[in-house]
């Protein structure tokens, strides 16, 4: 069984949200991933994902894109989270995970920085990254088979 230590930030990760993300998308991904041993760790400050992204311990960087009160007011504090996190050596799988519809500045900002964009479907953002997850691991576990 291989770790996968996943690191995501969003400002609305109170504990009941957590609570609820665990027992639903987590448990989710774990059941449809049993070759892997998901640990996850929460941030809800920008600046928080920026310093435990950089310790270079985590496979997946989810972040998202909006940190409201938690981050700087400019309300795009996920593509600072981006800028660094794509700069890192080696870089983790960095996932954009935000209810957002994607516009011309979230493709130029993002393009060749992020592996993925999660949300912008009808269904809740976290629908959506676990599927993402789920899609990417599966199908990267047939490639080494």
């Amino acid at each position: 069984m291989k770790n996968l230590s996943i690191l995501l930030g969003d400002d609305e990760l109170f504990a009941s949200t957590i609570s609820f993300f665990e027992q639903n998308q987590a448990k989710r991904i774990q059941d449809e991933l049993p070759d892997y041993r998901l640990n996850w760790e929460y941030q809800m400050k920008p600046e928080r994902v920026i310093e435990k992204a950089r310790t270079g311990k985590y496979d997946v960087v989810i972040t998202d894109l909006d940190y409201g009160d938690c981050g700087d007011g400019s309300h795009k504090d996920g593509y600072q989270i981006i800028d660094e996190v794509s700069k890192l050596n080696p870089k983790p799988l960095l996932i954009l995970c935000t209810s957002k519809k994607q516009d011309e500045e979230m493709t130029q900002r993002t393009n060749e920085k992020v592996d993925f964009i999660a949300g912008m479907e009808k269904t809740h953002k976290w629908n959506t990254l676990a599927d993402v997850l789920i899609k990417h691991f599966q199908n990267l576990k047939r490639g080494n088979e």
